[in-house]
């Protein structure tokens, strides 16, 4: 798990460095600002995982398929019911929330929607790459994050010092999208073994 959380905090704070390396510290300051706004969309994905965690793995190692795809289902459906209202709050009062910090944090705004539409995606997709953890396969996220950092690291230094604080959102978006999406792929693929092997076991 160690090198998954490793990869994980890099993509969630890579952007910042490499504005750092390219821009000013006052857009880095900017940057994490509004990051951190953003990453409240995501916060209960973090109570979520605690509790789903050890029901995932309880039901994969008990070999109850049912179970262990209603568990993972419902880690979506409680990211999306948890994000919508917080979300919604954002796009509705983004300028408020950025003019509360001072009138300089209105080039913010796009950035901000953008981090918003990230950090969306991230909790109301729930938790593939916690479930993939739980049924023993580590390495798949792990390869799976590896390759989403060395991917976010190349469009970061294209699109950061061209665009700044939009391309670090833009980076950001886009890397949610490819990593979720590939995670959720390969949950699903490994899902479909397990559930072959296990009804081959009970048939034995």
């Amino acid at each position: 798990f160690a090198l998954s959380n490793l990869a994980f905090f890099l993509l969630s704070w890579m952007d910042a460095l490499l504005i750092g390396i390219f821009l000013t510290e006052e857009i880095v300051g900017m940057f994490n600002l509004i990051l951190r706004i953003a990453m409240v969309i995501s916060l209960p994905v973090l109570g979520i995982n605690s509790i789903s965690g050890p029901r995932i793995s309880d039901a994969y190692f008990s070999k109850a398929l049912a179970r262990l795809k209603k568990n993972i289902i419902l880690t979506v459906i409680i990211g999306l019911i948890t994000s919508i209202p917080i979300f919604a709050g954002i796009l509705l009062f983004h300028e408020k929330i950025l003019g509360s910090f001072g009138p300089e944090f209105a080039v913010c705004a796009v950035p901000l929607l953008i981090l918003a539409g990230s950090q969306f995606i991230h909790a109301a997709t729930g938790s593939a790459g916690l479930s993939l953890q739980m049924i023993d396969r580590a390495k798949d996220f792990q390869h799976i994050l590896t390759g989403s950092v060395i991917l976010k690291l190349i469009l970061g230094i294209i699109l950061i010092p061209a665009y700044g604080l939009l391309g670090a959102a833009l980076n950001m978006f886009i890397i949610t999208i490819i990593w979720k999406s590939t995670t959720w792929f390969m949950l699903i693929k490994r899902f479909k073994a397990i559930s072959t092997s296990f009804r081959a076991e009970t048939n034995v």
